[in-house]
């Protein structure tokens, strides 16, 4: 499954980035990507737009974080 982080970074965006387009400061976004946090249903609906992903597809974003350090 595609990870929010890994479709963030493969677009080459940073966390500051994707936080000023949803309106949250690039620590919530870090914390949502590694699941320590959920978006609100505003901030998901943001994001999917954002990533131009459908809403049958949410789950994708979220997918279980990896190991890896967030950037």
């Amino acid at each position: 499954m595609i990870q929010l982080r890994q479709k963030r970074i493969e677009r080459g965006w940073t966390l500051e980035y994707v936080g000023q387009r949803v309106d949250l400061g690039k620590t919530a976004i870090q914390n949502i990507e590694v699941g320590r946090a959920k978006p609100s249903f505003n901030a998901l609906m943001k994001l999917c737009k954002l990533f131009e992903v459908q809403h049958a597809e949410v789950e994708q974003l979220f997918a279980e974080a990896s190991d890896q350090e967030p950037s």
